[in-house]
């Protein structure tokens, strides 16, 4: 009698593998910067300075989405199928053999382990294109908790906006949505009102936030987290400058320049003490170690993350102590609490 020998891929399919190791797990092992469903981090697909991809739990399973690059959507096999350039069953074979669930063929060490060959691919940044709107109570409102006229929005080139593209699919923007225009075409989308839709954009690490108000030179200038806190701290007479996100290490160039143009340079990064890990400072502490700089810490007895917050909750005198230490400043910020000289008055909303 006749005994057929065992088809080695049988039993290696996607229900057979879901059965053994979650989605979640397949994720946190080949897709590197993942750590948390609904959180957002920077692609490894492709050049992603702002963090726009994310995976999330959605009613069709655990998904990954670029949301910068939307042609980039894929459940936990396809990811892998896609990062190693595989195909279908070389991407079940490397779950099963990684994971040790002995699918293939009764036995993990069996069958060879596929070759894992991350293939580079051409990073192409997303198109973006927006349209633009008229400013409304909801931008009064919101700027004005920081200080912030239509003014300065102007100045920084911040345009509010109605809806927007990415790679041609149109979206809906939210009451309190802006784009950042300074480098255009490439843009950034500021939602802050939206979650985890907060941010999009296809600048580049070079794309420095609010360089271009920046005088020739001057006393001091301010390393700063976001652009939103370098329109703060403008208010104060201070120029300042962010990068695309405060995980960029600025480049000695940079500061060599500044440092010709400017008497100080200083850094005012993020104070996160709500986390566990405080990035911002982690960051800060490097870099003024690396170039011998001043760095600005909030004080943890505030409990604001950053100056922005500051101007919030304590207002600009509070504010002005913290960029200028105990000295009276020299000039009051834009939007004096006494008087109504911000500018919204005058805008026909």
């Amino acid at each position: 009698m006749a005994i057929d020998s065992r088809n080695s891929k049988a039993n290696l399919s996607p229900d057979d593998i879901r059965a053994r190791v979650s989605d979640v797990d397949i994720f946190k092992r080949y897709c590197s910067p993942f750590r948390q469903l609904g959180k957002k981090f920077s692609s490894e697909l492709r050049d992603d300075p702002v963090p726009s991809a994310m995976i999330s739990s959605l009613r069709s399973g655990i998904r990954y989405t670029d949301f910068g690059h939307m042609e980039h959507r894929f459940d936990s096999i396809g990811y892998v199928m896609y990062k190693y350039n595989c195909e279908f069953v070389d991407a079940l074979r490397m779950i099963d053999h990684d994971f040790g669930l002995g699918l293939s063929s009764g036995s993990s060490c069996e069958l060879a382990p596929v070759q894992k060959i991350h293939i580079p691919r051409a990073k192409i940044p997303a198109r973006i294109q927006v349209r633009q709107r008229k400013l409304s109570k909801f931008d009064a409102v919101y700027w004005s908790m920081y200080g912030i006229t239509p003014k300065e929005l102007v100045k920084f080139k911040v345009v509010p906006i109605s809806h927007y593209w990415i790679n041609g699919i149109r979206y809906s923007a939210g009451p309190c949505t802006y784009a950042y225009c300074e480098h255009y075409p490439r843009l950034k989308i500021y939602a802050p009102l939206d979650g985890n839709r907060k941010w999009y954009g296809n600048c580049m690490k070079k794309d420095i936030q609010g360089e271009s108000s920046v005088p020739e030179n001057g006393k001091r200038i301010i390393l700063a987290s976001s652009l939103k806190d370098v329109m703060v701290i403008s208010l104060f007479g201070i120029p300042a400058m962010a990068y695309q996100a405060e995980s960029i290490f600025p480049e000695k160039e940079l500061i060599d320049r500044l440092q010709k143009r400017f008497d100080s340079v200083e850094v005012l990064y993020d104070n996160d003490i709500e986390r566990d890990v405080n990035p911002g400072q982690l960051m800060a502490a490097r870099i003024c170690n690396e170039y011998g700089l001043k760095n600005i810490r909030i004080p943890e007895t505030l409990r604001c993350k950053d100056i922005a917050e500051v101007m919030e909750i304590h207002g600009p005198i509070i504010t002005n102590q913290i960029l200028n230490g105990k000295e009276k400043t020299q000039r009051s910020p834009t939007g004096d609490q006494q008087t109504d000289d911000s500018g919204w008055d005058q805008v026909p909303f």
